[in-house]
């Protein structure tokens, strides 16, 4: 009803309506009907919300990366960190270094870094042979194929780039990723 005021009732077809009744000529179609709801329904104002009680939110600002993710060049493999385009051979192994303890100064030339998954890539070492590709004899590791550079290294901002806003169906995991505590999302109606 527009203006507030009912219109003319007119019959209905026969056989339509209810019990054959009356319908009235101003009766708006569905799709006038949500439009003119839309047009009326605001989002409630953003607010600060624990990243674990902002699932099935929306997000009110964006996300932006602080840091790369991940920080910085880190193995993908448990094996053995190297120079790129090794030739195959033998080398000295080094100590293991763990995630929280990465090694000390770069590798020599022709040494390998015994490595877990996700501790810190030596500087100047660029590839990881998997534990499964070589061959180790006491402090010696032997490679039997070329390793090319990058091979199971993953780069420092491989995944998210500083500065690069966090978007789409990941933007909780990536801001858990980002250490963020809270995000600001528009809040449910209920």
């Amino acid at each position: 009803m527009r203006g507030g005021t009912p219109g003319p009732a007119v019959a209905a077809p026969e056989g339509r309506g209810a019990a054959a009744g009356l319908v009235p000529e101003n009766l708006l179609a569905p799709v006038a009907v949500r439009d003119l709801l839309l047009a009326k329904i605001r989002p409630l104002e953003p607010r600060p919300v624990r990243r674990r009680e902002a699932a099935g939110l929306v997000l009110a600002e964006p996300v932006s990366a602080p840091v790369d993710l991940p920080r910085f060049a880190n193995s993908a493999m448990d094996g053995f960190a190297l120079r790129g385009r090794h030739r195959p051979g033998s080398r000295p192994a080094r100590r293991r270094p763990l995630p929280a303890r990465p090694f000390a100064g770069p590798p020599r030339p022709g040494t390998a870094v015994a490595i877990t998954p996700g501790a810190v890539v030596p500087g100047g070492a660029d590839a990881v042979v998997p534990v499964e590709a070589v061959e180790t004899d006491g402090d010696t590791v032997v490679v039997d194929r070329p390793v090319e550079p990058g091979r199971h290294a993953r780069a420092g901002g491989e995944d998210v780039a500083a500065g690069t806003l966090v978007l789409g169906p990941g933007q909780l995991s990536a801001a858990a990723a980002l250490g963020r505590e809270h995000v600001v999302a528009h809040p449910r109606p209920w």
